[in-house]
């Protein structure tokens, strides 16, 4: 008899964490706080969770093989559930997921999907936790449209088949928000965004302030940040099209787990978890030195990290003031030596190895030349400096304004040629 119950007991175990295992919500079940979602090749789990010292719940996706709790997606960030151990998630009336305190009728989170009636209604609609970590609604008789996916709402972490960027067609944008603390997940102070104005470049912002820029897009990478370029292990690629422009990367190694994650300080940290060790390790964190940090030598400034100090001005270019205090901060003022002529002996400086200019204001035409574009640019007293467009010398990248965040970058950097006056021209060539 003692077999028999220790049996029955056993295929109970087995069953209940077949249930708990499944990777779907339907109709007919929910999740409550305590049960978990598990993909179905064991990845990532969804569930109840309270991160830190934090009481609050909230649901989450994380990885589900990585023995240190990682939490890659929140679903109610902003609103969690307060009271422990009292939450629900079920699809509630139109095909939404939504989540609630076991005592209240309204959800203090939903999917907010907009289904069609025919939709909504529909006994077939699934919520499905997939592999990858992307949390998706579906129909089960068309299971490779989604209607919803969390994807398209990011907090703070870019997984690999994640875009981040912008839909030019629904006037909304793929970005990162960082958690407050590492207690609290809501919307923190600092963003991880794609500007889409004159050229590709991705920016982290706190607030409405540039604080870090990845230098444009060049075809290859992004021409100011390290490593971040298609190589045998990792591939970065933009996609361009009249819906969205928008970033995304995989590695070539499916099974290890990789990441990017804005943290609470505005950093932002690409990591890999080693199974060897139980811990994540560090790829790249941006910013990296001095010379990352937006706009740390003004414009017309040039900053390099192996100098002392680090700012200095453009070839034609000194600085406004006098003060050596200003330069070793970074908030000097540079300015012309002498007022540009154009075309009265005044050209182009080839400045090598360069991180190129913030492209928010400049002109793109992938139709030129390189010498087409100096002759472009030449023409256009208002043309201030010009590049090529990508890495392998093709399309014309010219700027009209203020030349911002310039920095020498030998690692990738790109030609840089600035207009300077005449007598500055002969002194180099």
């Amino acid at each position: 008899m003692a077999s028999f119950v220790a049996l029955f007991l056993l295929c109970s175990f087995f069953a209940a964490q077949l249930c708990n295992a499944t990777d779907t919500i339907t109709r007919n079940n929910l999740l409550r706080d305590g049960e978990t979602l598990v993909s179905s090749g064991g990845n990532y789990a969804l569930g109840f969770f309270s991160p830190g010292n934090s009481k609050q719940r909230y649901v989450g996706i994380w990885y589900n093989k990585v023995q240190e709790q990682t939490v890659v997606w929140v679903a109610n960030r902003d609103n969690p559930v307060r009271n422990s151990s009292s939450g629900i998630l079920k699809i509630a009336e139109r095909g939404n997921l939504a989540i609630y305190n076991a005592s209240s009728t309204n959800p203090v989170w939903s999917t907010n999907a907009s289904l069609p009636g025919s939709k909504y209604i529909k006994p077939t609609l699934i919520y499905m936790l997939l592999d990858t970590g992307n949390l998706v609604l579906c129909d089960e008789d068309n299971m490779a449209d989604f209607l919803w996916q969390s994807f398209d709402y990011p907090t703070d972490t870019h997984l690999p088949g994640m875009k981040i960027g912008m839909n030019l067609k629904l006037g909304t944008s793929w970005s990162l928000r960082s958690w407050k603390s590492p207690d609290d997940p809501s919307t923190g102070d600092f963003s991880y965004e794609m500007s889409g104005a004159g050229s590709v470049e991705m920016f982290i912002k706190k607030g409405s302030q540039k604080i870090w820029r990845s230098g444009k897009w060049n075809g290859q990478g992004w021409n100011g940040v390290p490593g971040l370029r298609a190589n045998g292990i990792m591939n970065f690629s933009v996609a361009s099209n009249p819906n969205e422009i928008y970033y995304i990367y995989s590695f070539h190694n499916t099974s290890v787990f990789t990441k990017a994650v804005l943290d609470n300080l505005g950093f932002i940290r690409r990591t890999t978890w080693a199974e060897n060790t139980k811990r994540w390790n560090i790829l790249r964190s941006y910013p990296d030195d001095a010379c990352d940090n937006y706009g740390r030598c003004g414009s017309f400034g040039r900053c390099n990290p192996s100098y002392y100090p680090s700012c200095s001005c453009l070839p034609g270019f000194k600085f406004k003031s006098t003060n050596e205090g200003d330069a070793l901060e970074g908030t000097q003022i540079c300015v012309r030596k002498r007022e540009l002529l154009c075309g009265k002996g005044d050209g182009f400086l080839k400045l090598e190895n360069m991180k190129l200019p913030d492209t928010s204001n400049i002109r793109v035409d992938m139709s030129l030349s390189i010498k087409e574009c100096e002759i472009q640019c030449r023409n256009n007293c208002s043309c201030t400096a010009y590049s090529s467009a990508y890495v392998d010398g093709s399309g014309c990248v010219a700027w009209f304004d203020d030349l911002n965040d310039v920095r020498d970058f030998p690692e990738w950097g790109q030609d840089l040629f600035v207009r300077v006056d005449a007598i500055e021209l002969g002194k180099y060539c």
